[in-house]
């Protein structure tokens, strides 16, 4: 089973650039923007190492300029959908959702019914 979850530096490695670029990259293409911990941490998915790679190839071997790149990636790659949450019932059911992702957390489960029960109570 690969890696989960990749730092800047073996991003870097992977791709032979320089970690610069990569930074240089995020704050010039939308779409790559990787998580971040909470110390701030950048950390790759297999899908940001997947749309570097394409970065990396779109710029070095098809000598795209950064802004022709950032608009091949934007037609070509769905940006990250959020979820929406304009009111109460929309938290109730992300948080119902998140419920799901976490079921075998039960302390984010009991975390997920206290806000839920708040906001059943108090803004619906």
């Amino acid at each position: 089973m690969g890696k989960v979850c990749y730092k800047i530096k073996d991003v870097a490695a992977i791709l032979e650039v320089p970690v610069t670029t990569l930074r240089w990259w995020e704050s010039e293409i939308e779409s790559f923007s990787p998580q971040r911990t909470p110390s701030g941490q950048r950390r790759y998915t297999p899908e940001d190492l997947e749309t570097a790679r394409k970065i990396k190839a779109l710029l070095k071997e098809r000598g795209l300029s950064i802004e022709a790149a950032a608009r091949q990636l934007r037609e070509s790659v769905p940006p990250r959908r959020r979820p929406r949450c304009r009111d109460a019932n929309d938290a109730v059911k992300l948080l119902g959702r998140l419920g799901e992702i976490v079921k075998d957390n039960p302390k984010a489960l009991l975390m997920i019914e206290s806000v839920e029960k708040y906001l059943k109570q108090n803004l619906m």
